[in-house]
């Protein structure tokens, strides 16, 4: 089995929304554990993950063959396990150094998350440059600078197999809520078992018709 950690920077505020909200104080909150602290699904993670390497694919001169090493890492659409893929995406946590102290600290997880998030409100103008009556809305936020790193389990990988998968990691810029409108900016970075970043560059070492 082979380990590689993704390392994720807010480079803006973002929403990992649940769903749902809290009456009368947000209209999306954040996924958040029993401690209070903000995380990212590792499914929700690792579609946008393969939704970055199928754009880059489209563009490669080889796309078809790296496609299928694209269906081979993150499964294709079903039910069956078969269907699922190589990749087992963890969901993105704060680092354990935060969670030992989250542990450790005689807070209240209410006060914890208030401490990692923020609350943004907004909303929808109209044609003229007026608010929308009844369009104001709370989104709770996780604050820029946050860091949140995902483990990443699987087989080991050919070359054109990590390669995609190490491109469509850099390509991820956003995620969350938002993410299309500039909210959810992320820097992210993926590392090997031995806490060495693998070159994001590797895809386009491949001139010739992947085997």
């Amino acid at each position: 089995m082979t380990l590689y950690y993704l390392k994720i920077e807010l480079k803006s505020d973002a929403t990992f929304g649940r769903g749902d909200g809290i009456a009368g104080l947000v209209d999306v909150e954040v996924e958040q554990d029993s401690l209070g602290l903000p995380y990212l699904r590792g499914r929700s993670l690792k579609g946008l993950w393969r939704e970055e390497c199928e754009n880059l694919i489209a563009v490669h001169p080889y796309g078809t063959a790296l496609k299928a090493e694209c269906d081979t890492l993150f499964g294709v659409g079903g039910s069956t396990t078969a269907a699922s893929g190589l990749l087992q995406v963890g969901d993105a946590l704060l680092p354990d150094a935060v969670r030992v102290v989250a542990q450790q600290a005689q807070f209240k997880p209410h006060e914890i998350l208030a401490s990692l998030t923020g609350v943004r409100r907004q909303t929808a103008i109209d044609g003229v440059g007026i608010a929308d009556a009844h369009s104001l809305r709370a989104m709770r936020v996780i604050l820029r600078t946050t860091p949140f790193i995902s483990m990443i389990t699987c087989p080991t990988l050919t070359s054109a197999q990590e390669a995609v998968l190490v491109a469509g990691c850099y390509a991820l810029r956003h995620l969350g809520t938002s993410r299309n409108r500039g909210r959810g900016e992320v820097q992210c970075r993926l590392f090997d078992q031995q806490g060495s970043p693998l070159n994001p560059l590797r895809l386009r070492q491949f001139t010739e018709k992947p085997a």
